[in-house]
């Protein structure tokens, strides 16, 4: 009886499996190139506040598509979720590490931090970004490999993830910031 009811589990596993299929778990890269804009002056005073803004198409090209995604459409996002790398050097560890900004110090103009909205008249998603410059130091800030994220789960949108690459204009910057 145990046998009987043990191969009947595993047949039963089996016909599951097998429904379900790559898809079910698999949420497309989409690449975007030189997202980020950032007038780098590499030397900065303590106080001073740096801008980057973010642009990119609602319509952007899916590997082995012909025709561009419209990514407003298949996600029916309003918005993209981003986190950059913002890095300081430490003498400590002789490598840059990760620095978290305080809210006071780290905001948008637009609304949101960390936030590309879709503005309609020019179908495109846009966020700009402030970071006040509180402490003397080396620092890094990083566009490249940033990843983008739509958090709108229905059945009838994807779920995206939308990458940044450096491939014209660098992505990855360094400045030092004096008192």
């Amino acid at each position: 009886m145990r046998k009987i009811f043990g191969i009947l589990s595993v047949c039963f596993l089996f016909a599951i499996s097998s429904c379900i299929s790559d898809d079910d778990f698999f949420s497309p890269l989409i690449t975007i190139e030189d997202g980020f804009v950032f007038d780098n002056q590499e030397n900065y005073q303590l106080g001073d506040t740096i801008y980057f803004t973010l642009e990119f198409s609602r319509y952007l090209p899916e590997e082995g598509q012909p025709n561009l995604l419209d990514i407003f459409e298949s996600t029916g996002a309003n918005e993209f979720f981003y986190d950059i790398e913002f890095s300081k050097f430490s003498s400590f560890s002789n490598s840059y590490q990760r620095v978290f900004a305080e809210e006071r110090n780290y905001y948008s103009p637009d609304g949101e931090t960390n936030s590309a909205s879709y503005n309609p008249v020019t179908e495109t998603y846009t966020s700009t970004t402030a970071i006040v410059l509180v402490e003397p130091g080396e620092y890094q800030l990083n566009f490249n490999f940033t990843y983008f994220g739509n958090y709108n789960y229905t059945p009838n949108n994807v779920y995206l993830n939308i990458q940044n690459i450096g491939v014209n204009t660098p992505q990855e910057y360094f400045f030092t910031v004096t008192e």
